[in-house]
């Protein structure tokens, strides 16, 4: 849940006078205190939370000359265009509207690409950068004055620091993460240019002292308070996709093969019949292997899962392999399945003949390409990846007599 909620400067003051109102689901409720507090009870607060509202209101002075006078305040109903987003059982896309002058966050949750939260009004001030996940406690959360999305592709980033301002002197192109210290580019950078993604600069190594962030578009000629400042350097991490997976039957290649993978030899010289081999069978491991290949390009973020059926394919070839094929990006995606057959093996070789048996493992595979439909946020992209089967457990035996002179 999103709440939000106002805190002005506390004022250090002995006597209070305290009006509390609560407003919900239609009923409202005052109460009035006169009593003496701590400096910390001397605020004014604002909660809305969708169903309930709460308001407090505080009179302080350090004498005695308020104790006879009475503080009124009334829960504002007039909406001042500022909302928010906040959950509930229907899901996380119902809008809370803000009143009178509420206007701060105090906790979060993020779903998709990132927020970036400002101090100051128009996306100015102090950023801090909430990625993908839950924030029960906001850095600044009396201080929240803007919130802005970040709608850019966050896959594939890169950025160009530089030396010098307007972009002049050495530069240095960078993909991922990068702690600068252990280069020739700590605290030396001027201006930047983002060409792809959006990035968190940090004024220490690791992660450490104030940001600023770099979005694609929004090139930065001239550093001011940070200029030769920059230790750390972090792309922003995408939210997590949701992907449709849709296989493409019609598009598939089937390749079969016969491997020999035994042969066995018994020549019979004389005008009786002979034992060609003791034992009556052989036993022989078959397998079923499966796998999934992402493009070397793709738009999947690490640990995102997705499935798709494989009724096609095992009706089709009768594999012995399961209806559903699930994918996790960042695993090996293979999975492999044995069993054990046997091959009989002939009792006896004719008089005056050579027998040959071969046992032979006919191999089946089938390449699917499986289109992969990406959402995050309002963006989608359309990939495809490679489903693989290779079937080996059809295992034959066959003979092959020939005469020979005795």
């Amino acid at each position: 849940m999103r709440m939000l909620l106002l805190l002005p400067l506390l004022i250090i003051k002995r006597v209070s006078d305290l009006v509390s109102g609560v407003s919900g689901l239609g009923v409202y409720t005052e109460t009035d205190i006169s009593s003496c507090g701590s400096p910390k009870v001397c605020m004014n607060t604002s909660i809305n939370m969708g169903l309930m509202r709460v308001s407090n209101f505080t009179h302080c002075c350090n004498t005695d000359i308020c104790n006879n006078k009475t503080v009124t305040a009334a829960l504002s109903e007039d909406i001042n265009g500022r909302k928010c987003y906040t959950c509930t059982d229907m899901g996380c896309d119902q809008t809370l509207h803000c009143e009178g002058e509420e206007d701060r966050c105090i906790s979060a949750t993020v779903i998709g690409n990132p927020w970036v939260a400002y101090t100051g009004a128009k996306f100015e001030g102090i950023p801090t950068v909430y990625e993908e996940g839950e924030y029960p406690n906001v850095y600044y959360n009396d201080d929240i004055s803007s919130l802005e999305l970040v709608t850019e592709d966050l896959h594939n980033p890169q950025i160009t620091l530089y030396e010098e301002e307007n972009y002049k002197g050495r530069s240095l192109v960078l993909h991922c993460e990068t702690n600068l210290l252990y280069g020739t580019f700590n605290d030396t950078t001027s201006s930047h240019k983002v060409q792809r993604g959006a990035w968190v600069l940090y004024q220490h190594q690791n992660k450490g002292g104030y940001i600023e962030v770099a979005r694609a578009g929004r090139d930065v000629p001239q550093y001011t308070w940070f200029d030769n400042r920059l230790s750390h350097v972090r792309p922003m991490k995408p939210g997590n996709s949701s992907v449709k997976a849709e296989i493409q039957w019609d598009k598939k290649t089937v390749n079969t093969k016969s491997v020999i993978i035994n042969s066995i030899t018994g020549v019979n010289y004389g005008s009786e019949k002979q034992t060609f081999t003791t034992e009556l069978s052989r036993e022989f491991s078959g397998s079923v292997t499966e796998s999934f290949v992402f493009s070397n390009s793709t738009h999947v973020s690490y640990g995102t899962k997705f499935s798709f059926s494989l009724y096609g394919v095992s009706q089709e070839h009768s594999f012995n392999i399961s209806n559903t094929f699930t994918v996790e990006k960042g695993s090996s995606n293979t999975r492999t399945t044995t069993k054990s057959i046997k091959v009989t093996l002939p009792a006896s070789i004719p008089p005056g003949t050579k027998l040959t048996v071969n046992i032979v493992r006919k191999e089946v595979t089938v390449r699917v390409p499986v289109m992969l439909t990406i959402t995050s946020n309002s963006n989608t992209v359309v990939e495809y990846g490679e489903f693989f089967c290779e079937d080996g457990n059809t295992i034959d035996t066959e003979f092959r007599e020939e005469k020979i002179s005795r």
